[in-house]
């Protein structure tokens, strides 16, 4: 089956995430390719984890909506028709609009995952109305909506009538080399943060939980973003910028507790990678993230979201107690264990992409054809059109 991923976004938790389950379905004798967005995304720095792509495609699509979107459909049909997949798999909330129009038009089966519903976004009102009464106009064509968590489904099915909910996954086995390192009892407390310096990982309001907290914490950020400004300037915080996905879970490994301190999720890899390697976490109480951890058993949820006093309560609640850091850490790490191993969920992706095909085909009269194995290819072999990709 030739399996096209299609996503207008890529940094953060849709690149680990399509370059996961993509690998495992090439391991399965499945032909993969990417489309994705090249105004708002660079691909050199996901290189390694998308060399395995047949094709990779840079498409012309912007974050916001409007007339440019007219573009975006046309060259998106352009794409497609090219590259003649058996399936769509579209991420992302403009994907999955502009995704599925195309789709219907080439009577192409499709799911669509929207990785965190852009309708609960909290920084603006006015964008979750749009963003609402467009999934609920788009979920007239009856494509599958993946959720990645109970808690966003349960949002989704108001408005959408076929909802599944597949979990997002961890890579066990790249994890096996990275060692939790033991706290020793005259080492400073350390703090880490794992991910992009956005919004919607709220870097004001760290910034005062880092003025906050006893002078003797250490923090660290393994990652960068376009709010890194917002943090800068302060003593007790470390930022990595930019490093590999491997390096910088091999640094967030260093540290004694994780905060994930977030607006709004759909189910946050960094929080599911950290939580694999055994570390205790304090993590805000929002949609996507209760679903992975339940309060004083796998982390510390902080309810009151915006107030940093709370986080700060919990931190020290950890900080005094190593055997409830010991404790969580375990049971964090067999959560993910149980409920997140990448092979199993993406054999959940296999069975409803063939309960799609099986449909679409039953819908348009033709009986679809059963492909072979993908013939093996030399690894990095890279296909674009419209522009080459660039390397660095």
């Amino acid at each position: 089956m030739h399996i096209c991923h299609v996503t207008s976004a890529l940094a953060g938790g849709p690149a680990t995430s399509i370059g996961l389950l993509s690998r495992i379905q090439v391991a399965r004798g499945h032909q993969v390719s990417l489309v994705y967005s090249s105004t708002r995304d660079e691909i050199w720095p996901y290189r390694k984890r998308f060399d395995h792509f047949h094709a990779v495609v840079p498409w012309r699509v912007h974050r916001s909506i409007g007339p440019s979107d007219l573009f975006a459909w046309l060259d998106l049909l352009g794409i497609l028709r090219r590259l003649a997949p058996d399936i769509l798999h579209l991420h992302c909330s403009k994907a999955g609009a502009l995704g599925r129009l195309v789709a219907r038009q080439l009577a192409l089966p499709a799911v669509y995952s929207p990785r965190g519903v852009a309708f609960l976004r909290t920084d603006s009102t006015s964008q979750r109305i749009l963003y609402r009464s467009l999934e609920r106009l788009m979920a007239r064509g009856g494509e599958p909506v993946v959720a990645c968590s109970e808690s966003e489904a349960s949002h989704l099915r108001r408005l959408v009538r076929s909802v599944h909910v597949i979990p997002n996954a961890v890579d066990l086995s790249s994890l096996a080399g990275i060692e939790p390192a033991a706290r020793r009892s005259n080492t400073t407390f350390s703090i880490g943060i794992l991910g992009l310096i956005k919004d919607q990982r709220m870097p004001r309001l760290v910034r005062r939980i880092c003025e906050r907290s006893p002078a003797s914490w250490q923090w660290l950020w393994v990652g960068d973003g376009p709010l890194r400004h917002e943090l800068e300037g302060l003593s007790n915080l470390t930022i990595t910028g930019w490093c590999d996905h491997l390096e910088g879970l091999k640094k967030i490994a260093s540290v004694d507790v994780v905060l994930h301190a977030s607006r709004w999720e759909g189910m946050p890899n960094a929080l599911l990678e950290v939580m694999a390697l055994g570390k205790p976490v304090v993590v805000s109480d929002v949609v996507g993230t209760r679903d992975v951890a339940t309060d004083g058993i796998e982390a510390l949820l902080v309810h009151e979201v915006y107030t940093p006093e709370s986080y700060l309560s919990r931190l020290e609640r950890l900080a005094n107690d190593e055997h409830l850091r010991r404790s969580l850490a375990e049971k964090a790490r067999e959560r993910i264990l149980r409920d997140h191993d990448a092979h199993v969920v993406a054999r959940r992706w296999d069975a409803l992409y063939g309960e799609v095909t099986a449909r679409a085909a039953q819908r348009h009269g033709v009986a679809r054809r059963n492909d072979p194995p993908a013939p093996a290819r030399t690894p990095g072999r890279w296909l674009a059109w419209h522009r080459p990709v660039s390397g660095r």
